[in-house]
């Protein structure tokens, strides 16, 4: 009944794991398991911790012997070019200053670097004072010729200049061991470039200058010369000019603007003088308006009109007969006979001015032919008089220009400014920049993580021992087992003076005791009520595979299942010399037939563990394994008990396990962690399949469990903390 009890238990538990195996197995992820990856750094734990140990002693030994190095950092500005404000050119005056192009700034970084700058700032600190750059080099040069220092070249392997990003600013940085001298030549290599782009302009000023004064008088005389001949040329034909123009230009001029007045003169006289003929026989005059204009002409029609006035009156009242009327009618006949000579008068008048007119302007157009034609013949003379004019009026402006230009630079003499200014200058470093012990120490950091994951994973590609459930079921595709753990790992590597087989037995609610009966569980089949026949065997000695065969017996037996231990490794008889007395040949016996099945079995000191074996040696001629004893073994033990564990042989050392392999109901293999070759195992697991053996899976054992997840994310040491509350160890 015990037994069927457990197989149900075990049959429920071994179908929830086979289902929660097979859905771990269906849901891969395109990413490693992180727990997988912490998993192999912590069974690699030195190979990791190596190289970062070897990276901080070659950082300290680095730090150590490398001598500190100081970098001080000034910084100038390119200034945009500044308008001159000592200049007669108004235009450029009002032009806004002209920011610098970025060729402009590089071209300033080359001059910065070039050797006549650091010779002068060699030449003025006197470097070759200083240890750094004591050289057996003579320093003897020409000091008018700074590139020619010996120390120039030396002192650019120590400066750094470069431009700041897009901006108009250079920064200048300068190495050394003494950071008062870094600071110095940093500070001095500013000023110098300032002081050489001034030396620079003051002597293009002076050098103009010099120039210019040479050329004055050479272009003042060329202008006076070219002068005097336009004045003679013009003397010498008669060019003689007034307000811009010559004589017969405005003698031509005058003339045709007296020939203008004199004929518009003589259009109105001569029609005045037409509209009064006109008019002077077709009326009396009245419409004739130079008749309107004269005195006598208003004071008579003034009369004629009183008469006729006093005609009309008379003639009403009187009649045409009466004297008065006769006398009125002769008196405004008279009146109107004095009109009509005074306007005879007036028209011959007009005549006369009109003759007058016509004279004048007949004269004034005989005077402009003369004029004209003496303006032509001079014509010919100005076209070279103009020649003359333009060489001296260019002569005239060379000159004039040329004196504005010294003028200029004479006004200008010690008012010029550099193109750059001083940013910022460097104050005396305090850190040294080299060695960056930051970066020396990040640096470290990250090699030694990087060697230390290369160690890891190269330990890892290397190592050929079982270390995890992967292992086992991907690389050697048998069913894990579960793990057996090392017994003081369990105990946090306190000493026990108890052998593993003992303390089973002592400390039943133990880790160690709870790693044996999940192994139970996993070797007993489902749905079989009768007894078991399980072999347990390794593939090389020395694997704990007899440890694991008793631990797990006296596991079977804790839980009342009748379960006899069979020692069938008669050449070590690891479990026999365990839990048998010596000189114990029961085994043997049976095998010669001189003893009954329960005659040659043992019962445990400890527990109800029956134990069959051999303390003796078989006898080296005479093979007492064989299947007829293996089968009548195993059909006697049948009758007794519920559980058979046999203890075989490594697989790889003798043929006769696989005989036992092939008549147990399941095959353990014992494996021990990080041990055994996974070459090893497969040919042993290989042998035992082409036998026939049932193997039912793969157990690791000496397992460290102290070691985080050391036996893969999968097995259940990799949470042996979080259930250290269930444990009595």
């Amino acid at each position: 009944m015990a037994l069927e009890k457990v197989n149900i238990v075990v049959s429920q538990s071994i179908d929830g794991a086979e289902q929660s195996s097979q859905h771990d197995s269906g849901s891969g992820s395109t990413f490693p398991d992180p727990t997988a990856i912490v998993a192999i750094f912590q069974r690699r734990l030195w190979w990791f911790i190596a190289p970062l140990c070897a990276a901080a002693i070659l950082l300290g030994l680095y730090l150590v012997l490398v001598h500190p190095r100081y970098t001080a950092e000034a910084s100038i500005v390119i200034e945009p070019r500044k308008t001159d404000v000592i200049t007669s050119n108004r235009n450029i005056a009002a032009a806004p200053d002209a920011r610098p192009a970025n060729d402009e700034v590089d071209t300033e970084v080359q001059i910065l670097t070039s050797t006549t700058m650091a010779g002068r700032v060699a030449q003025a600190l006197h470097l070759e004072q200083y240890p750094e750059y004591r050289t057996t080099q003579s320093m003897d040069y020409n000091h008018a010729i700074p590139s020619k220092n010996p120390l120039a070249e030396t002192l650019l392997k120590h400066m750094l200049i470069q431009r700041t990003g897009l901006t108009f600013v250079i920064t200048v940085a300068a190495k050394s061991k003494d950071p008062v001298l870094a600071s110095r030549i940093a500070n001095e290599y500013v000023r110098q470039y300032i002081a050489a782009g001034l030396d620079e302009k003051n002597h293009a000023s002076d050098a103009t200058g010099a120039f210019l004064q040479s050329k004055l008088d050479e272009l003042r005389k060329d202008a006076v010369s070219a002068d005097a001949a336009v004045q003679r040329y013009k003397v010498e034909h008669g060019l003689m000019s007034a307000e811009g123009a010559t004589m017969a230009e405005q003698e031509v001029s005058s003339l045709n603007e007296e020939i203008a007045k004199a004929r518009a003169d003589y259009a109105e006289k001569r029609g005045r003088l037409n509209s009064a003929r006109a008019l002077a026989g077709q009326s009396d005059g009245q419409n004739l308006q130079t008749a309107l204009q004269s005195p006598t002409i208003s004071e008579l029609r003034s009369k004629e009109a009183e008469a006729s006035r006093r005609l009309a009156d008379l003639s009403a009242h009187y009649g045409e007969l009466y004297p008065e009327v006769i006398r009125t009618q002769k008196e405004l006949a008279d009146i109107r006979t004095q009109i009509s000579r005074e306007l005879q008068r007036i028209v011959s008048s007009l005549n006369g001015e009109a003759q007058i007119a016509e004279s004048r302007l007949a004269s004034l157009t005989q005077s402009q032919a003369a004029a004209s034609g003496k303006l032509a013949s001079n014509s010919v003379s100005q076209i070279e008089l103009l020649e003359l004019q333009r060489k001296a009026e260019g002569a005239s402006a060379i000159y004039a220009a040329y004196l504005n230009r010294s003028n200029e630079i004479i006004s200008r003499k010690g008012l010029n400014s550099p193109d750059a200014r001083i940013s910022a200058l460097s104050p005396v470093p305090t850190v040294p920049t080299s060695p960056n012990i930051p970066l020396a120490v990040l640096s470290a950091l990250l090699a030694g993580v990087g060697l230390g994951i290369a160690g890891v994973f190269f330990a890892e590609y290397l190592d050929s021992g079982v270390s995890t459930k992967a292992d086992v079921e991907r690389r050697l595709r048998v069913r894990y087992a579960g793990s057996v753990p090392e017994l003081k790992s369990t105990l946090g590597n306190v000493r026990v003076p108890q052998s593993p087989q003992d303390y089973i037995i002592d400390h039943p609610n133990s880790a160690f005791a709870e790693a044996f009966r999940s192994l139970r569980a996993i070797l007993m089949l489902r749905s079989n009520s009768g007894p078991r026949v399980v072999a347990i065997t390794s593939a090389l000695p020395r694997e704990g595979k007899s440890t694991t065969s008793i631990c797990l017996a006296r596991t079977f037996v804790g839980s009342e299942i009748r379960t006899v231990l069979v020692d069938c490794d008669i050449r070590r008889r690891s479990a026999s010399d365990a839990l048998l007395p010596p000189d114990s040949r029961g085994l043997l016996d049976y095998f010669a037939g001189k003893v009954s099945i329960t005659e040659a079995i043992v019962q445990d000191r400890f527990t109800n563990l029956s134990v069959l074996g051999t303390t003796i040696a078989a006898d080296a001629g005479h093979d007492i394994m064989t299947r007829a004893n293996i089968d009548r073994m195993l059909e006697d033990l049948r009758a007794h008990f519920d559980v058979i564990l046999l203890d075989t042989a490594p697989v790889l050392a003798l043929a006769e396990t696989r005989d036992l392999a092939v008549t147990a109901d399941s095959v353990l293999i014992v494996t021990r962690w990080r041990a055994t070759s996974r070459k090893a195992v497969d040919a042993a697991i290989q042998l035992l399949l082409n036998a026939g053996a049932r193997v039912r899976g793969l157990a690791l054992s000496r397992v460290d469990v102290s070691k985080f997840a050391s036996t893969g994310p999968e097995d259940i040491y990799s949470y042996h903390k979080k259930f250290a509350g269930y444990y009595v160890n």
